[in-house]
C-alpha cells in the first residue's frame, strides 16, 4: 500500500514516477523549433481559435471527436501553456498527427498574440479573402442581371420601333385601298359616260386603267403578306422576352441573401 498517497490527492505533477516519464519523453522526442516561444495567452482571442480546433481534429480524425476538442481546449485553458507537454498528452488521441496539429496550432497563437484583437493574422486574411470572393460573385450576378435586362430593354425598343413602323404600313396598306378605290371608281365613271353617250369606250385606256389597279392591289398584296411576317416576328420576340424576364426572376430567387 505504499502508493496509496498518490490516489488521495496527489497530481501528476507531483508524484515523482509521472514527473520522471514525461521528462523521458521529453528528451526522446523531437519538436518544432517555434514551440520554444512562449505565448501569452491573455493576449490571445480564444473564441476565434477553438472552432478552428475543432475543425482541424475533425478533419486528422475523420469524425467529430467531443471528448478529443474539449480536452484541447481545456489544455489552452491552463495557467502555463508547454506545446511541449500538450503534444505529450495528445499523442494518445491523434498519433502521428499529434507535431503537425500542435505545430499548426502554436503558430496561430504566436500570430494572435500579437495581432490587433487577438485574432491570427491568417483568419483575418482568409476573412479579406471571403469577403472578396462574395463581393467577385455579387458583382458577376449583378453584371448577369445587368445584361439581361439591358437585352430586354433593347427588345422592348426593338418592338416599339416594330410597332410604329407597322402602324406606317398599315396607313400606307390604307391609303393604298383608297387609291385603288378611287381609281376603280374614276374607271367606273368614265365607262358609264362613254356607255351613256353611246360610244366605245377606248381599249387603251381601260388597259392602263386596269394596270393600274392590278399594280395597286399587288402592291397592297405584299405589303400585306410583309405586315403578316413582321407580326410573326413580333410574336416571336416577345415570346423570347417573356422567357428572359423569367429567367431574371429566377437568378434573383437562386441569389444568396447577403
Amino acid at each position: 500500500m505504499g502508493d496509496a498517497g498518490f490516489f488521495k490527492g496527489t497530481s501528476a505533477d507531483q508524484d515523482s514516477r509521472f514527473s520522471n516519464k514525461e521528462k523521458k519523453l521529453l528528451k526522446s522526442m523531437s519538436f518544432p523549433s517555434e514551440f520554444d516561444q512562449k505565448v501569452d495567452m491573455k493576449k490571445v482571442n480564444l473564441d476565434v481559435i477553438k472552432p478552428w480546433i475543432s475543425n482541424r481534429i475533425t478533419e486528422l480524425l475523420g469524425f467529430e471527436d467531443e471528448v478529443v476538442i474539449d480536452y484541447t481546449c481545456s489544455l489552452l485553458e491552463e495557467k502555463d501553456q508547454d506545446p511541449k507537454r500538450m503534444q505529450i498528452n495528445l499523442t494518445g488521441f491523434l498519433e502521428s498527427k499529434t507535431q503537425a496539429f500542435l505545430s499548426e496550432l502554436w503558430n496561430l497563437l504566436l500570430s494572435a498574440q500579437n495581432s490587433v484583437g487577438g485574432i491570427p493574422t491568417e483568419f483575418i486574411e482568409q476573412k479579406k479573402q471571403e469577403l472578396r470572393r462574395k463581393q467577385t460573385q455579387e458583382d458577376e450576378r449583378r453584371n448577369q442581371r445587368d445584361s439581361v435586362m439591358d437585352t430586354i430593354r433593347q427588345k422592348k425598343t426593338e418592338e416599339f420601333d416594330a410597332l410604329q413602323e407597322a402602324k406606317k404600313r398599315s396607313s400606307r396598306f390604307v391609303s393604298g385601298a383608297l387609291s385603288v378605290m378611287t381609281e376603280v371608281k374614276m374607271t367606273k365613271d368614265t365607262a358609264d359616260r362613254l356607255h351613256a353617250a353611246d360610244t366605245d369606250p377606248d381599249p387603251d385606256h381601260l388597259h392602263v386603267a386596269a394596270d393600274t389597279i392590278i399594280a395597286m392591289i399587288i402592291t397592297m398584296a405584299a405589303e400585306s403578306v410583309t405586315m403578316t411576317d413582321r407580326e410573326a416576328a413580333e410574336e416571336e420576340k416577345e415570346e423570347e422576352t417573356v422567357e428572359v424576364e423569367a429567367e431574371v426572376q429566377a437568378t434573383d430567387q437562386t441569389s444568396p441573401r447577403q
